[in-house]
């Protein structure tokens, strides 16, 4: 019972109560707590829910002596201090703190409990006119026993299941027996009488049917009296008084009970409307507690009355301090706003505004309110939108990408709608087919923007029919001569998908048509093409040029034999010279095409790198923009060094393009020429004090950043955009400067400029260079050895056979390798010389 009892109270009413409680029941020893605090207690005192239940009732409230009689306690709060406490009972409106001990008896069930608790703790200004209600009740039962010398009065009230409770008995000896009993509904005479709603004497209980025998009490001849306590059409209870049979209830005692039973009605039905007004109230608190929103009260001038825990939560407000306004407008400007509206509609629905919270978040609220001049009061909700605001601005972020996503997308892009008509069409649709979306939605021939763009396409009307049908069609490839009304045609290669779009329920809502532009694969395809001819053509005059030099070998020769053979002959001299001069012509055309074939060999002879940078800087002045200055610093008496003219140009001309391409407006581009001498530090594989010819490229450019330096040396690496480089350029520097025993240094600063040096070693050698420069004069020298002579060219082989022989040389020739081996394997000794 005790646990029924805590259970009911803290659900029914301790924890709705609005001031400080204590509750102390009068419970048998180890029947449960003796004390039952809600949370405003609690709180006010500082105690835990354990100390409370642990510590003894003394060291929780201790009475304080008065003089005047009025009751005073101690009441213990945190830290092991007590601070005095006034527990009279007060209206409700004003309580603050009671404590008040309230007997707790096995006949009680939860129900009736509960409405018992209710009589005694809801007490009204009206009802303390009357003094006490249950003291009433007993002062009418101790009035009837007076009035009727009945040995015993019990008052029923009706519980909500139907079953009677006694809430007063006067029954001193089986007191307690009989206000245990719970009576079923319509059992017994008192049961008999709520039933029906009349009254009933019963001068014989002894023999009486309806008669129940209360358990723990003895069987007695007695008379009943039972009246229905009766309010409008509800029966409330029942009063009964019982005397012994000798001496019967007559209709007398009948009507004076009946006048008594009105008053204990009315006493009840005022308890039970009282407890109906609280249970409203404690029903209407624990929602606006409880609600999942934020609830407020102003008074009419806007100052606030209350908020709700909710509210309390959201602000990051501590339950037991009162916000400002601040903390809930987030500036009295917006208070004033919203003040301002009530005043002119009564009504607002939907004001928003931003508050920061106690701990520094961010809110978006939407307030509602009603202003009720009669109440005085202004009724709210306060609505927190940070979420929802949060997710509407993600949505329209998410929308915004897109929609960017879409209109910037370099394919081009047109979505229609199952009739045709235009729903979206982006940039570079517009761009491709010069079709502007105003141009699409009002066309004067009136065509959709689908069959505008069918006629465009041919062929297109079956893949919008067949994605007007649900599926989707993808062509790699078609070439469209795209003719409109303004300007002039132009042919694209277009690879296109058209698919539907469906919405969750399958129904059709758009078509997007999805091109792009692979025109420009095309024009590489050509290229390639055109590239693969001109390489087919580069093989074709590699071999031409071969066989040709070959010739001009043998006019050459048998020039150089007329003159050797004539030499006194001023005319075929002449001859002789001409056809020499003419060869050699030839001869550097038949250079010039091995060299576009790849085929010729590299030549290296000394030379001047002065000279190089003269002749190739005349080249350069036409390929280097206005905007663009060069400077040349050439030292003097440069020594030569051992390279080929055309591979050095080439390494110039990439690394003068490279600054030149660098420079966005004006720059400067120096180039110079000078002697070097490695350190020891800088020799690596050099040898420290070799000396070199350095040629320096310097600009004033973008720079290369430090991340990308190790790496402009690696094949097809570039940070030129598509189309502008191909990524060999300083690939071939690199690999030609170390093919000549060279080195290539870098040093760049980004916004600053770059700085290429290329080292050649010198030509030290003067024997190595003269034989390569070295030209034949005079004529050739005659002999007798044994020569044999190897080539696949029969005019070669004749020309050079009949120089030797006329010289008094003894000639031998083959036209293959076997045949030249087999000979000198047979001939070794004799065979003086192989050519």
């Amino acid at each position: 019972m005790a646990l029924e009892l805590n259970q009911l109270l803290h659900n029914n009413f301790m924890q709705r109560f609005r001031g400080r409680l204590l509750l102390c029941p009068m419970l048998p020893p180890g029947a449960g707590p003796d004390r039952l605090a809600n949370d405003a207690w609690r709180e006010s005192t500082g105690l835990s829910e354990s100390e409370l239940a642990e510590l003894p009732l003394d060291q929780l409230v201790k009475p304080i002596p008065s003089e005047d009689g009025e009751c005073r306690l101690s009441v213990r709060v945190a830290g092991n201090k007590w601070t005095p406490l006034d527990c009279q009972v007060r209206c409700y409106q004003d309580w603050r703190e009671i404590i008040l001990p309230y007997r707790a008896d096995g006949s009680l069930g939860p129900s009736e409990l509960a409405a018992r608790l209710g009589a005694i703790l809801r007490i009204t200004t009206e009802l303390r006119k009357h003094g006490n209600g249950e003291a009433i009740i007993e002062e009418i039962g101790r009035a009837c026993q007076q009035i009727t010398r009945s040995n015993r009065t019990t008052i029923f009230i009706v519980n909500g299941d139907g079953s009677l409770s006694p809430i007063f008995t006067d029954d001193i000896e089986y007191g307690d027996t009989i206000m245990a009993m719970r009576v079923p509904a319509g059992t017994g005479l008192t049961g008999h009488v709520i039933q029906h709603g009349r009254a009933l004497i019963e001068n014989d209980v002894l023999h009486s049917p309806l008669t129940l025998q209360i358990p723990g009490t003895p069987v007695m001849d007695e008379a009943l009296l039972s009246v229905p306590l009766v309010s409008g059409e509800r029966v409330l209870g029942a009063l009964t008084l019982t005397r012994d049979a000798s001496q019967p209830f007559s209709q007398v005692d009948l009507e004076i009970m009946s006048i008594m039973a009105s008053q204990v009605t009315d006493i009840l039905a005022e308890q039970e409307l009282i407890e109906k007004l609280a249970a409203s109230e404690a029903k209407f608190r624990s929602l606006v507690e409880n609600a999942e929103v934020g609830l407020f009260r102003l008074d009419l001038d806007g100052r606030l009355l209350e908020i709700n825990p909710w509210a309390h939560r959201l602000l990051s407000i501590p339950a037991d301090e009162v916000p400002q306004l601040q903390d809930i407008w987030g500036s009295e400007d917006a208070h004033h706003r919203f003040m301002q509206r009530l005043r002119e509609e009564t009504h607002v629905s939907s004001f928003e505004c931003r508050s920061l919270s106690r701990d520094g978040r961010l809110l978006e609220l939407q307030f509602s309110g009603r202003l009720f001049r009669d109440l005085g009061t202004i009724e709210g909700v306060m609505h927190d939108l940070t979420r929802q605001k949060r997710h509407e601005q993600e949505s329209r972020d998410r929308l915004g990408f897109l929609e960017n996503f879409i209109s910037q997308s370099p394919q081009a892009l047109l979505v229609v709608k199952p009739d045709g008509s235009l729903e979206h069409v982006n940039r570079s649709f517009e761009k491709l087919f010069g079709l502007e979306r105003r141009t699409l939605m009002l066309d004067s021939a009136g065509m959709s923007p689908a069959d505008r763009l069918c006629s465009l396409i041919p062929g297109l009307v079956e893949h919008w029919t067949a994605a007007l049908g649900g599926q989707t069609h993808t062509v790699d490839a078609q070439s469209v001569e795209i003719r409109l009304d303004k300007g002039p045609s132009r042919e694209l290669h277009l690879s296109f998908t058209v698919f539907p779009i469906h919405n969750q329920i399958g129904n059709l809502t758009e078509v997007v048509f999805l091109f792009q532009d692979i025109t420009r694969r095309f024009e590489l395809q050509r290229q390639l093409v055109r590239a693969q001819k001109l390489e087919s053509i580069g093989s074709l005059a590699g071999g031409f040029a071969h066989d040709f030099k070959n010739i001009l070998a043998s006019i050459l020769g048998n020039a150089q034999f007329i003159k050797q053979r004539f030499a006194e002959d001023p005319e075929l001299q002449r001859i002789g010279d001409t056809i020499e001069r003419a060869t050699g012509k030839a001869d550097n055309l038949t250079r010039q095409l091995l060299g576009m074939s790849r085929e010729g060999t590299e030549q290296r002879r000394r030379m001047n790198l002065n000279t190089l940078v003269e002749d190739t800087l005349q080249l350069l002045g036409r390929g280097v923009p206005k905007r663009i200055h060069l400077h040349t610093e050439l030292a003097s008496d440069l020594p030569m060094v051992m390279a080929d003219s055309e591979q050095l140009e080439q390494v110039l001309l990439n690394l003068v393009l490279n600054s030149a391409d660098a420079i966005a407006e004006e720059g400067q581009i120096h180039i110079s020429t000078r002697v070097r001498r490695l350190d020891p530090d800088a020799a690596a594989d050099d040898k420290p004090g070799k000396h070199f010819v350095e040629l320096e490229v310097r600009d004033t450019g973008c720079g290369i950043p430090t991340d990308l330096q190790v790496k402009i040396f690696d094949p097809f690496f570039t940070t030129k955009s598509d189309g502008k480089g191909t990524g060999l350029g300083l690939a071939m520097v690199d690999g030609i400067v170390r093919a000549h025993g060279g080195r290539v240094e870098l040093a760049s600063r980004p916004n600053v400029g770059t700085r290429f040096r290329i080292l050649l070693p010198v030509c030290e050698n003067p024997s190595e260079s003269a034989q390569s420069d070295r030209e034949i004069h005079g004529g050739l020298l005659p002999g007798t050895e044994h020569i044999l002579v190897v080539d696949d060219e029969d005019v070669i082989r004749d020309m050079i056979l009949r120089i030797l022989e006329n010289l008094g040389y003894k000639a031998v020739a083959c036209s293959t390798g076997h045949d030249a081996l087999e000979y000198f394997s047979t001939h070794r000794d004799e065979v003086d010389l192989v050519i």
